[in-house]
Formats: C-alpha cells, structure tokens, sequence
C-alpha cells in the first residue's frame, strides 16, 4: 500500500509541476527576475535596512526614513503587472495544494480533521 501511494504521489507532483499554471509561474519568475533586477536589489536592501531598524521599533533615529524607504521600494516592485499576476498565481496555487491535502486528509479520516484547519501547506 505504501508503495502504492508513493507513486500515485509522484504522479500527481509531476501532473502539477507540468500544469500550465506553474508554466505561467516560472515564465513570470523568469521575467520578473530579468526585467525588475534593479527593483528587486533596492527592494532587498530596504528590506535588510527595515528588518534591522525594526527590532528597535519607532524609538530608533531612522524609523520613519527606513519605513518611508522600504515602503516605496516594495510598492514599485509589487505594482508592476508581473508581480502581481505572479502573486495571484501563487495564491491559487497554495489554495488548490490546500484542497489536495484537506481531500486526502478527510479521505483517510473525515472525523478526525478540521478542514484547513491541522494541515498546514505553505509555498
């Protein structure tokens, strides 16, 4: 049985990574990671700069220049066409591997899970 089910796994993992919409996913990374190199770097480096400032919270000198900085880098990343539909792709791709799970999860025990609920999938 176990055997069974590890190739009916391995079927269903590659049926999904040949699946138009991870085509479409990796096609936008590509892209992105093409187009954006510039965003991307500054996005990065505001982010480091925030994450830092951040653990001294509004009391550090630079709080609200960091917050300003990093706010506007991640807002001219995020508002670009590709990285949006990027983002959307890769939420309804989280939720269809959450539906495969909460399936399989109620299939073995329908009692003993809450859907979405003991089985966590993250991307």
């Amino acid at each position: 049985m176990t055997l069974e089910f590890l190739e009916k796994l391995d079927e269903l993992i590659l049926e999904i990574q040949k699946s138009n919409h991870i085509k479409e996913i990796q096609k936008l990374d590509k892209i992105i990671n093409t187009k954006y190199v510039d965003l991307i770097n500054d996005f990065k480096v505001n982010q480091e700069k925030f994450n830092e400032v951040y653990k001294y919270g509004k009391y550090h000198p630079e709080y609200m220049d960091v917050l300003k900085s990093f706010g506007t880098s991640k807002e001219n990343l995020y508002n670009k066409e590709e990285v949006k539909r990027y983002f959307i792709l890769i939420e309804e791709l989280r939720e269809k591997l959450q539906h495969i799970v909460d399936s399989v999860a109620v299939a073995i025990s329908p009692l003993g899970f809450n859907k979405g609920g003991n089985i966590c999938v993250t991307i």
